[in-house]
């Protein structure tokens, strides 16, 4: 991870910044599904209660040329800038981005049911509506490349010691700890 891109967001008054970011983000999920190979991660250095205006592109030198030249950017020319791949600066960090699922009551109602044998009324006894801690982190909303349905995307990004290799998921985040560079 030597190397990275900025994708940056133009708003107008037809979108959001955040809605052109669920766009983008599904746009460059579904290349990455295709033809990532977990070769290339994403952050997003401008997040704090929305993922921002800003993405970035972490990979190798001719990694990021391929997808530079995606398909994924079609649709997309007239609401982004992009920058051309450049070196990361040897400042720089590093930061582990993961994305976090959350845990709704229905699905923990429904796993202790299989798991002790609870009736519906002891397991929404066990676990309230009020004992599921809302996640207070960035999100997107976009459509599963692989299944269709709606999901919706927690971000956590968190400074890292150090560098972590590995490869990344079709959301260009890491799974096991994989780090990006943060600057």
């Amino acid at each position: 991870m030597d190397h990275y891109i900025d994708i940056r967001l133009h708003a107008n008054a037809d979108m959001s910044c955040k809605d052109l970011m669920a766009t983008l983000f599904y746009k460059v999920h579904v290349w990455l599904a295709r033809q990532g190979q977990g070769h290339i991660g994403l952050s997003f250095p401008e997040a704090d209660k929305t993922p921002g205006s800003l993405l970035r592109v972490h990979g190798n030198q001719p990694d990021l040329m391929l997808f530079a030249m995606g398909d994924w950017r079609r649709t997309l020319l007239l609401w982004i800038s992009q920058s051309p791949v450049q070196a990361v600066p040897t400042h720089a960090q590093h930061c582990c981005v993961r994305r976090i699922q959350r845990k709704s009551a229905n699905n923990m109602r429904l796993r202790a049911m299989r798991r002790h044998g609870l009736t519906q009324e002891q397991a929404v006894q066990r676990i309230p509506d009020s004992a599921i801690e809302p996640l207070n982190l960035p999100y997107l909303d976009i459509q599963s490349a692989s299944t269709g349905q709606c999901v919706r995307v927690f971000i956590r990004q968190q400074m890292a010691t150090d560098a972590v290799q590995g490869a990344f998921n079709a959301y260009g985040m890491g799974q096991t700890g994989e780090t990006v560079p943060w600057f």
